[in-house]
């Protein structure tokens, strides 16, 4: 008999978290809607704002205006011109990519398997480290230029 209770009990309990397991469902399906119309309410709200800042509350040679920005967006991809420089940005990204991680994993093995590398490298990349990155970028435009060198 405590058997039939007890898989009673199971069956109800199993039940009541289906319940609630639609509920919490349905409040998430709810909540995410909400959030998702609250941030788009945020950018139309701001890109009113833009707008209506544009020519009245600053001069126009300050500031844009999102029409005339989304009009030059389209016609810099209709004309195609966009894609090539698009390309260029993907290529020097993937290259970048490449060469920091094989630079990474270089130094990374080299510091771990030799331990006077370790010693006399730890404080200079220490120093490295702690520089912001972008006090760097100034510098790398003055040793690498602008663009890639064979292109």
């Amino acid at each position: 008999m405590a058997t039939t209770t007890e898989t009673a009990r199971s069956s109800a309990a199993d039940g009541a978290d289906v319940e609630l397991g639609r509920r919490a469902k349905g409040l998430r399906m709810r909540g995410t809607t909400g959030i998702y119309l609250g941030r788009l309410g945020i950018v139309v709200v701001i890109l009113v704002a833009w707008q209506l800042a544009s020519g009245s509350l600053l001069p126009k040679y300050l500031i844009s205006n999102p029409v005339d920005v989304a009009d030059r967006l389209y016609h810099l991809f209709a004309g195609g011109s966009v894609w090539s420089d698009i390309g260029i940005t993907a290529e020097e990204l993937l290259l970048g990519y490449a060469i920091g991680v094989i630079g990474g994993l270089v130094v990374g093995l080299m510091l771990g398997t030799w331990k006077m590398a370790a010693a006399v490298l730890e404080p200079l990349l220490a120093a490295v480290n702690s520089v912001p990155k972008i006090a760097l970028a100034p510098l790398f435009l003055l040793w690498f230029g602008i663009g890639l060198g064979w292109a």
